[in-house]
């Protein structure tokens, strides 16, 4: 499956367990696409 299939795996078992957490995950994602890190 490879790496991306793991943590694909890993950020469903996440959701499933804290939609709160995933919701966190999504916000700081988008947060950084905005303003990439130098």
């Amino acid at each position: 499956m490879g790496l991306a299939g793991r943590d694909h795996g890993t950020l469903m078992a996440r959701t499933s367990e804290s939609a709160a957490g995933a919701a966190i995950d999504l916000l700081t994602i988008a947060h950084a696409a905005i303003h990439p890190m130098p």
